[in-house]
């Protein structure tokens, strides 16, 4: 599990605590991944009293890696390789440089 909205409690910029999941141990050194109920109310006190400005700082740049721009951006670039592809290896059904009119002639379109 990747849940977005722990990337998006990053980038607000206030400290998060969540539940320590596989995904997130990477981030352990910008928030407080706990396992119980006990453990999330000694890491909020300490979350709601931490200064370090640098962790908030990281955690926000961090976030940054995961904006909706860059996962839109990886789409973009997948969907280019892949259209790419189809050129080269000489299938004529659909090219990048075709006009949004031809898209009837795309790959599995009816005809």
């Amino acid at each position: 599990a990747s849940p977005i909205k722990f990337y998006e409690y990053l980038a607000s910029g206030l400290p998060v605590v969540a539940s320590r999941l596989p995904s997130l141990e990477s981030y352990r050194d910008v928030c407080w991944l706990v396992e119980t109920q006990q453990a999330f109310h000694r890491a909020l006190r300490k979350a709601l009293f931490n200064q370090d400005l640098r962790r908030r700082d990281e955690a926000i740049l961090r976030a940054r890696t995961w904006s909706w721009a860059r996962r839109a951006q990886e789409f973009d670039d997948v969907i280019a390789e892949v259209l790419s592809s189809v050129g080269k290896h000489g299938n004529s059904y659909w090219h990048p440089s075709d006009q949004l009119s031809n898209t009837g002639t795309c790959v599995g379109s009816p005809e």
